[in-house]
């Protein structure tokens, strides 16, 4: 199914099997948002990984 189309990847996107093609920074902006339950969300592996989450989003502003 090559050439089936195009889309909007972060850059983190694993490209197994994907073709890179030259364009300009795209422009999209989102907010994302980590949602964990209340009663885990203070729990030191559970904070460690949101922090962890949250620093591969937010390195390369």
């Amino acid at each position: 199914m090559a050439g089936c189309g195009v889309a909007v990847l972060p850059d983190y996107f694993p490209a197994k099997g994907l073709v890179d093609i030259a364009s300009p920074a795209c422009p999209v902006k989102r907010k994302l948002w980590i949602v964990m339950h209340e009663d885990v969300r203070r729990a030191a592996p559970v904070r460690a990984v949101a922090d962890e989450i949250s620093a591969l989003f937010t390195s390369g502003e």
